[in-house]
């Protein structure tokens, strides 16, 4: 990597808290450092205040724009910024910037997009289409891209036009220091945990629904359901008139997720559309049993004993695998969860992923 001197990760991240990219990136920055490269970073302003942002700061160099796909505006604060750090690589995430990023790249730079986004190719219509004709097809051209998954890598070459040997897949880690001192809390009842967003991609109208029936079954349980925005708790408080059912517990967000992972005895993941999903990752290291939707993005859960998978959409069939672990021999499950911890340690740590970025960013400059 002798010949690489500057890094900038260019992000669209403004949510209250960092999640898994930001101390994945940290993790990068600090390994980069070592090797005598200088990683910065550029968020949107309304990130200026966010708590993990301020702390970012203070170790690294990081950069403020206004975040607009469309905008020459942002064309012109990047053009500013690489001017300042000169990159040998502008490597973004999440999509959104990836077309202002790349025009306002200079010609000695390579450029990197890296792909987590399970839903830019839902939509068929003409508007979608041509945008991603423009954003993959042409800005493309002149980009490399890493997806966080192979299913999503062919749908990005085939429907997004993007060049097919310009791209690869490196699939996630996780921070698995931050959860080893998780101590398992057993309360009277099993907590089920989830993570909620719109229903139409996280599926959480399919896990209420099973919930439901396992209530009518009398079964006695806890769901507690965590979201990032208000938009997915307006929408559980409308489905039961604002009065919820008494097993129904929304949890506020929270840096110290370990905290919900303590308390859980079954992890459930009712995704229509995922990439990677980096809190069944961190289920399975934390040794809970998993139930998931049975989606292209975790596909590399298929080789992990304790994760229980059920036809996407299939209530009948999500309900019978909650109840499945539930009654399952514990010893034997417990030994399941324990192989299942060793296989996220052994291939899908943060350390792995860091690597595996570093090798491709050699690549890129042999």
């Amino acid at each position: 990597m002798s010949n690489i001197k500057s890094v900038i990760h260019i992000l669209g991240l403004n949510s209250k808290y960092g999640g898994n990219i930001i101390p994945a990136l940290t993790g990068l920055a600090r390994v980069l450092a070592s090797k005598g490269i200088k990683m910065s970073f550029a968020f949107p302003k309304t990130a200026k205040e966010r708590e993990w942002c301020i702390k970012l700061a203070k170790e690294f160099n990081v950069y403020f724009i206004t975040a607009k796909q469309f905008s020459l505006k942002t064309i012109n604060e990047l053009r500013a910024i690489y001017n300042m750090v000169q990159p040998d690589i502008i490597h973004t995430h999440h999509d959104y910037l990836d077309i202002p990023a790349t025009i306002a790249a200079p010609k000695k730079s390579k450029v990197v997009w890296h792909y987590h986004n399970s839903t830019i190719f839902l939509k068929d219509d003409l508007k979608s289409k041509l945008k991603n004709f423009i954003h993959y097809s042409l800005v493309g051209r002149r980009a490399r891209l890493i997806s966080v998954s192979e299913f999503y890598r062919k749908l990005v070459v085939e429907k997004g036009g993007f060049p097919a040997n310009k791209s690869t897949t490196i699939i996630n880690g996780i921070d698995i220091d931050r959860l080893q001192s998780i101590n398992k809390t057993v309360g009277n009842k099993p907590v089920f945990l989830a993570f909620g967003y719109k229903p139409e991609i996280k599926g959480v109208d399919i896990l209420l629904e099973a919930c439901e029936r396992l209530e009518l079954l009398g079964v006695k349980f806890e769901l507690w359901l965590v979201f990032s925005e208000k938009l997915g708790e307006n929408w559980v408080y409308n489905k039961y008139d604002g009065e919820l059912p008494s097993w129904l517990v929304l949890k506020e967000p929270t840096e110290k997720i370990e905290d919900y992972y303590s308390h859980a005895s079954i992890f459930i993941s009712a995704s229509r559309n995922e990439t990677f999903s980096y809190s069944v990752a961190e289920s399975i290291f934390c040794s809970i049993p998993v139930v998931s939707s049975d989606i292209p993005g975790l596909d590399w859960a298929k080789e992990v004993p304790s994760v229980f998978f059920f036809q996407t959409e299939n209530v009948a069939e999500l309900t019978t695998q909650i109840i499945e672990i539930l009654n399952h021999d514990q010893d034997e499950l417990v030994k399941k969860t324990l192989v299942s911890r060793e296989l996220i340690k052994k291939k899908y740590s943060l350390d792995i992923w860091i690597d595996a970025i570093c090798s491709y960013y050699d690549q890129l400059h042999q």
